[in-house]
């Protein structure tokens, strides 16, 4: 996975913008910021929720724990034709715990199923 400051700089010259542009839209200089870029000094935390909304991208891109780009991924995401991962999961979790582990329990089955099947078919 990339570092916070791989990511940054791959951000800005996705988007074609210098480090003046972006130190304007946190309101510092461009000789502070590309001591970011450079890692001398840390991100400050309004900083990095700054250009986390700017770019659109979630925190956890920001910090290279995940390889998902767009805030919005889960929307973009299928489950079924018809139901986005994000619907699904906002479903899921209002569900009450007794009701959660049934659909986990559920899922486990259909999948021991589906593997069943495949391997049927295979011989």
């Amino acid at each position: 996975m990339k570092s916070t400051i791989e990511i940054l700089r791959d951000l800005r010259t996705d988007h074609d913008f210098s480090q003046k542009d972006i130190a304007g839209i946190l309101g510092i200089s461009q000789q502070h910021y590309s001591l970011y870029e450079k890692g001398e000094y840390e991100l400050p935390l309004r900083h990095f929720a700054t250009l986390a909304e700017y770019y659109n991208v979630s925190a956890d891109y920001l910090l290279g724990r995940c390889k998902y780009h767009e805030k919005g991924e889960l929307d973009s995401l299928f489950v079924t034709r018809s139901l986005s991962a994000r619907d699904f999961l906002q479903t899921l979790l209002s569900l009450d715990e007794r009701a959660r582990q049934s659909m986990a329990e559920q899922l486990y089955l259909q999948k021991i199923k589906q593997i069943a099947e495949q391997e049927k078919q295979q011989t």
